[in-house]
């Protein structure tokens, strides 16, 4: 074995073996939660996906009506996925259920593009990530319309720690949306939360997936890892 050749692979292993240490019994420690994302982190897999592997697990769950080109979306997908720290299933399964993949899609309410964006919310969205607001045209971009909405479902996630909450405050927007404990409204929101969780696999029980953390069917921290 050459000199140096574990260099780069030592202080990896030891930083796993301190946070599976520090893992067991956190409470004593006051930054646990940081430890946890930590842990999550060293150990989760990458949140970055191809395109054929895009292509088939939404085929999987009989998904045909897919751009022809595929790869522009599915590099979007994987650049929003890693700036924002979210599961590129989640944020496919998003795309699936808004808009069913049409980039020019636009519902009755106003909300524009592939994950159906309101373009007042977007405008504010566009600030956060220092992109350059051109109007609801720039909804109509793919990479800039997926950017904009993984950055709006983290924002979700993080407010409601319940997937079921998350997914419906990304439909109907948080305001409207019950606080965790509380059911989530019927109809149309319902309907969307079901696909969702349908697209990822998740209906009574949890299933693993690429994502960070213990998969859990009710915890949106398991679909995102900042």
């Amino acid at each position: 074995m050459k000199h140096g050749q574990t260099g780069g692979a030592f202080p990896r292993r030891a930083a796993v073996t301190v946070l599976l240490a520090l893992s067991i019994s956190p409470a004593w420690c006051p930054e646990a939660p940081v430890l946890e994302r930590l842990q999550q982190a060293m150990l989760g897999q990458p949140m970055a996906m191809s395109p054929d592997e895009m292509v088939a697990l939404l085929a999987s769950h009989d998904v045909h009506n897919l751009p022809r080109d595929f790869v522009p979306i599915a590099s979007a997908v994987n650049e929003a996925s890693r700036r924002q720290g979210v599961s590129p299933e989640l944020v496919l399964a998003v795309i699936e259920a808004e808009s069913e993949f049409r980039g020019d899609a636009v519902s009755n309410k106003g909300a524009v593009g592939l994950m159906q964006l309101m373009p007042d919310t977007a405008e504010e969205l566009a600030a956060e990530l220092d992109m350059r607001w051109t109007g609801g045209d720039l909804l109509l971009d793919p990479r800039a319309n997926i950017n904009l909405g993984t950055l709006y479902l983290r924002k979700m996630m993080r407010s409601f720690d319940d997937l079921d909450h998350a997914l419906a405050a990304y439909n109907r927007g948080p305001y409207a949306t019950p606080p965790v404990g509380f059911p989530i409204p019927g109809g149309e929101t319902a309907a969307f939360t079901h696909r969702v969780k349908e697209l990822l696999v998740l209906r009574d029980s949890p299933t693993p997936t690429r994502s960070f953390g213990e998969p859990n069917p009710f915890k949106a921290s398991a679909y995102f890892s900042l």
